[in-house]
C-alpha cells in the first residue's frame, strides 16, 4: 500500500475535524381537510307566532319603562303603576297597556320573577322591586338576560298547550287566556288606614244622598218656603210695624234729653290744654337763662315740634301758645301782633320770672277744661 500524498493527507484531516451530521426525524403528513361542498344547511329558526311576538316587545317595553323609572327615582321607590302604563304603551305603540297585561308578564316569569304587585289603597297599585342586587352589567335588571328567560318560558309554555291538544299550533286567543295572572297583595300601611278612608268614604257618600234627595224634590222645598208661618199673618205684621215705630220714637227721646257731644273745635281745645304741661317745659328749656326771650310764632312752632316727644300738627301748637297766653298763664305767655292786616306777623315772649308753678298750671288747665 503505498504513501499517500500531501493532498489527500491533507483532505483526510479536513474531514475528520467536522462534526458529525444529526439525522432528522421525519414528519408525519398531514391529512388534508375535506370540505363539504355546498356546506350543509343550518337548521331553520321556528318563529314564534305574532300574538306571542307581541307579547314578547311588551315584555321589553315594560323592562325598558322600568329602566328609565329606576334610573330617574332609585329602586328604592315604587313605580306607581298610573305613571308607569303610560310610558310602556308610548314605548310598545300598540294599544293602552292595563294591569292585567302588567300581571300576565310577572306571571309568565313565574318564580324568577324579582318584582311584585302591592295595593297602596285609592287606586294606587305599585310594581315594587324585591331583588335590589345589581347584575353583571351594573344595572338593577338585565333586560337582554331577563328578555331571553321570558322567552325560553314563553315557549315552553306553548309547547305545553300544544302537546295538551291535539293540533300542533292550539288557539292563541285560549293560550293567552289561560296565562298565569301574578297576584296583587295589599300593602300593610294601606290595611291599617283602610278603616279611616272607609270613614270618609260613608261620610261622602251620606252628603251626596242627601243633596240628590233635596234635588228630587224641589216641589216640597217650595212648599215649605211658600206656606205662611205663624208669624207671618197681618196681625203679626202689623205689630212688628207698631214695635218698630215704637223703638224709633223711644231713641229719639233718648237724643234729646242727652247732653249734646262736644264739637270739633272743642275737642282741639281739650287736646290742646292737655299739652300745656309739656310745652311749657320747652319754653323754659328754649328761654335758657334771658330773664324775657321772644321768638316769632313760625320759628317757635318749629322749635316745639322737634323737641316734643309726641308729634303735634302747626295749628295745634299755635292753639297751645295762645291759650296758655289767654287763660292759663297769661303772664308768662303772651302774644304780640305786628304789621298790618295784609302783612302781619305774630310774635311769642316768654318771661321766665313769671313761670308759674307745676300745681297752680295743673290748677290752670283744669279751670279751662271746666269753662269748655
Amino acid at each position: 500500500m503505498g504513501v499517500p500524498t500531501t493532498r489527500k493527507r491533507k483532505a483526510h484531516q479536513d474531514e475528520s475535524l467536522k462534526p458529525a451530521k444529526k439525522h432528522r426525524k421525519s414528519t408525519p403528513v398531514k391529512a388534508k381537510t375535506v370540505y363539504q361542498t355546498p356546506p350543509s344547511t343550518p337548521p331553520a329558526y321556528e318563529a314564534l307566532h305574532p300574538e306571542l311576538e307581541d307579547l314578547l316587545q311588551l315584555y321589553s317595553a315594560f323592562l325598558t319603562a322600568l329602566s328609565i323609572h329606576y334610573a330617574h327615582n332609585g329602586t328604592s321607590s315604587p313605580a306607581d303603576l298610573r305613571d308607569l302604563l303610560p310610558l310602556i304603551t308610548k314605548t310598545w305603540r300598540r294599544r293602552g297597556v292595563t294591569l292585567e297585561d302588567i300581571q300576565k308578564l310577572l306571571g309568565v316569569q313565574g318564580k324568577v320573577v324579582r318584582f311584585h304587585l302591592s295595593d297602596y289603597g285609592n287606586g294606587n297599585i305599585s310594581l315594587v322591586l324585591t331583588d335590589t342586587s345589581r347584575s353583571n352589567t351594573g344595572n338593577f335588571i338585565d333586560e337582554t338576560r331577563m328578555t331571553t328567560a321570558f322567552m325560553d318560558r314563553l315557549e315552553e309554555l306553548w309547547a305545553a298547550c300544544a302537546d295538551s291538544t291535539s293540533s300542533s299550533c292550539p288557539d292563541i286567543s285560549a293560550f293567552l287566556s289561560q296565562l298565569p295572572l301574578a297576584p296583587i297583595t295589599l300593602n300593610l300601611s294601606a290595611a291599617k288606614a283602610s278603616p279611616l278612608f272607609a270613614k270618609g268614604a260613608q261620610r261622602l257618600q251620606e252628603l251626596k244622598s242627601a243633596a240628590r234627595t233635596a234635588s228630587a224634590s224641589p216641589n216640597a222645598a217650595q212648599h215649605h218656603v211658600t206656606t205662611p208661618g205663624p208669624n207671618k199673618t197681618p196681625q203679626a205684621v202689623s205689630n212688628r210695624t207698631t214695635s218698630l215705630l215704637d223703638r224709633i220714637l223711644q231713641k229719639q227721646t233718648l237724643a234729646s234729653n242727652s247732653p249734646t257731644p262736644p264739637t270739633k273745635a272743642e275737642l282741639e281745645r281739650t287736646a290742646a290744654l292737655h299739652r300745656v304741661e309739656e310745652i311749657s317745659r320747652v319754653l323754659d328749656l328754649l328761654a335758657g337763662a334771658r330773664p324775657r326771650a321772644s321768638f316769632s310764632m313760625a320759628m317757635l312752632v318749629q322749635n316745639l315740634q322737634n323737641s316734643l316727644r309726641s308729634p303735634m300738627a302747626r295749628e295745634e301748637v299755635e292753639l297751645c301758645l295762645r291759650l296758655m297766653a289767654e287763660e292759663v298763664a297769661p303772664g308768662y305767655v303772651s302774644l304780640l301782633h305786628t304789621g298790618s292786616e295784609q302783612s302781619r306777623s305774630a310774635f311769642v315772649i316768654v318771661v321766665k320770672g313769671a313761670r308759674p308753678g307745676l300745681g297752680v298750671l295743673k290748677e290752670g288747665v283744669q279751670s279751662a277744661l271746666q269753662r269748655r
